[in-house]
């Protein structure tokens, strides 16, 4: 069971690819719950051109939930593709202030 409050979302099917955004406010146990269910992973700065600089789409929605600033300050779990898997596997991150107990999730396609 996810207890989880304050959910928003935003969603792009149109064109060849596509995003999914939520931010909402859970606990630890939820948030650890999608994690393990995701096969995610903390975030490290490795040299990888794919994960150097600021992960995910960090992009300027205007969203009033969707806070770049802060997101940055953060650091997120990924879900560590292959370079086989980059163009054909999702891309997924998850980033979570603990002090405001605010998740940040956003899943793509390339």
């Amino acid at each position: 069971l996810f207890r989880s409050r304050n959910i928003y979302a935003y969603t792009d099917y149109i064109g060849i690819d596509y995003k999914v955004m939520f931010s909402f406010t859970c606990d630890t146990s939820s948030l650890a719950r999608i994690i393990e269910r995701k096969d995610l992973v903390i975030w490290k700065d490795d040299g990888d051109p794919w994960t150097i600089a600021s992960p995910g789409l960090l992009g300027s929605w205007d969203f009033e939930w969707w806070n770049r600033e802060a997101l940055e300050s953060l650091t997120p779990f990924y879900r560590p593709l292959t370079e086989d898997q980059r163009y054909d596997h999702d891309h997924i991150y998850l980033w979570y202030d603990s002090l405001s107990h605010t998740a940040t999730y956003q899943q793509f396609s390339m």
